[in-house]
């Protein structure tokens, strides 16, 4: 009997010497893996914020590429067309009206399709 008591001291000492904050309950886990979940949700928005960042970018960067390309394709048909008019260029009236109908289908067509893509969302 002596021995089986010896054993609950020593058992009883041991926990009395246990550090209980290095304990872990299930509650701590459950708080652990919480913030964990939490941490990798920051880290998406993170990522589809930069993400966002990047596409505004690439479309501001883009419709300013569309623009130019825009009005140089007008300046170019608008000297043609002067060059035509005063006699200093040839090009048959056939081919000024083609040339005016494929300016102004291109520079709507091009415009309609930035404004879409870039104010879509």
């Amino acid at each position: 009997m002596k021995s089986k008591t010896t054993t609950d001291e020593d058992q009883l000492i041991h926990f009395e010497q246990t550090d209980l904050s290095e304990v872990r309950t299930d509650r701590d886990a459950t708080e652990e893996s919480k913030y964990e979940r939490e941490r990798i949700d920051n880290e998406i928005l993170k990522e589809q914020l930069a993400g966002k960042k990047q596409d505004r970018e690439e479309r501001k960067k883009f419709g300013t590429y569309v623009f130019w390309l825009i009005v140089g394709y007008l300046i170019a048909v608008f000297l043609l067309l002067v060059l035509a008019g005063f006699g200093t260029l040839s090009i048959s009236e056939g081919v000024q009206l083609t040339l005016l109908g494929t300016f102004s289908a291109n520079v709507l067509g091009l415009f309609w399709m930035v404004m879409n893509y870039l104010f879509s969302k």
